[in-house]
């Protein structure tokens, strides 16, 4: 049995406030002299478009009781207070369209108290601090390659049922640009991710450090064609307590090319190249093509076709996948629509000399009618599914004496 109760509080004091604009109200205008040519939004080092603060205060308590037969019964008690100031501010360096960056920062303390009779811990008392924040920088905004540098750390709590709390804590630091806007936009973007996470009793402590860096891009010819990348970089490191630790790089691509054609446009060809290696802990790699085409011969009648090859290797093993799939879709005025489908798949082991296919068809049938005080659904469907395996494994011998 467990019983948990929470008391979230939160207490928020807007202690400052700011405009840009309403930083100080200009005085009458004297009688000086007009200068012609002279701009109003010039250069400035710092401009305080707003800030705001607050006080925030949280608390929980979680207690948990477990009986067992012939054990005897257990509680753990949790009781958590957080108190912190936040600070949200917006702010210019130079010009709106130079440096404009929005920051929040949150400072506090933790108390916490834990009776468990679990881990054998009575009145256990912890005091820490933490902090928090989130920082944006958009540099040169209006330009031609926009630059966006961040910094952020959140942390929240994992409950576990009869096994305490977990806190985690990501911290991520990074930069972005964006780039041939008008022609071929791409944003290039680098992140360093650390996750830890953690428990009272230091158990479970783990903390993951990823590097990643991405590529996206996009390309429309305007006359049908549309075509993107996504490619990802990843450098991972894991430590874990009582466990080893684990590194491996990640290479991630994906290519997507659409190709829409007809009268209007009404049909489509898409064609997704998947590439995909991990080396280092975890080996695996991966080749995957899938082609859909789609034709809309009619508002009521539209035929899908589907291709898909795909070529994998997990630690040194080896697999070949390939498989197809016709799929006709009717409707009948506003109330019966008809799906039919047809096709197969081949998978192929070649180490273990081992395939398997497989043959499926069917047909659904769903019917829709409002009748008086509601609405009628009727569905049907039919399937038909034929598999063949071939034999796998050492045949074994029995020699009777």
């Amino acid at each position: 049995m467990r019983c948990s109760a929470s008391h979230p509080g939160l207490v928020s004091a807007t202690l400052l406030a700011a405009a840009g604009s309403a930083l100080g109200q200009p005085g009458a205008a004297d009688e000086g002299p007009v200068i012609v040519g002279e701009r109003s939004d010039g250069f400035k080092t710092f401009e305080l478009d707003r800030i705001n603060a607050s006080l925030d205060f949280y608390s929980r308590y979680l207690s948990t009781h477990q009986s067992s037969p012939g054990v005897p019964d257990r509680t753990d008690t949790d009781l958590l207070f957080r108190e912190s100031l936040g600070v949200s501010s917006r702010f210019f360096l130079g010009h709106e369209n130079l440096v404009d960056v929005t920051a929040d920062f949150s400072l506090g303390i933790e108390d916490s108290f834990i009776d468990s009779e679990t881990q054998g811990l009575t009145n256990a008392h912890e005091t820490g601090l933490f902090n928090l924040f989130d920082v944006n920088a958009l540099i040169l905004g209006d330009g031609p390659a926009p630059v966006t540098l961040f910094a952020r750390r959140n942390e929240s709590l994992l409950d576990r049922a009869f096994a305490g709390s977990i806190e985690s804590r990501t911290t991520e630091f990074g930069a972005s640009v964006r780039s041939f806007l008008k022609t071929v936009p791409t944003t290039l973007r680098y992140s360093h991710r650390i996750l830890e996470q953690n428990d009272q009793f230091g158990v479970t402590d783990e903390t993951l450090t990823q590097d990643t860096l991405q590529l996206q891009s996009l390309w429309d010819s305007g006359t049908g064609h549309r075509i993107s990348l996504n490619y990802d970089i990843d450098l991972v490191d894991e430590q874990r307590a009582r466990i080893t630790d684990t590194s491996f790089t990640r290479h991630d691509a994906l290519l997507v090319h659409t190709y829409q054609f007809g009268s209007e446009d009404q049909h489509d060809l898409r064609s997704q190249l998947r590439l995909f290696d991990q080396s280092g802990d975890f080996e695996q790699r991966r080749v995957r093509l899938f082609e859909t085409l789609t034709l809309r011969h009619s508002d009521t009648l539209e035929t899908r076709y589907d291709a898909v090859l795909e070529s994998r290797e997990t630690r040194g093993q080896p697999q070949r996948f390939a498989s197809g799939m016709f799929t006709l879709r009717h409707e009948l005025f506003d109330s019966l629509v008809t799906t039919f489908n047809a096709g197969g798949n081949h998978t192929a082991l070649p180490d273990d000399d081992y395939t398997s296919t497989e043959l499926l068809s069917g047909v659904n049938f769903e019917y829709t009618k409002k009748v008086p005080f509601g609405r009628l659904d009727l569905s049907l469907s039919l399937n038909i599914t034929h598999q063949e395996d071939s034999s796998r494994g050492q045949t074994i011998r029995f020699l009777d004496t």
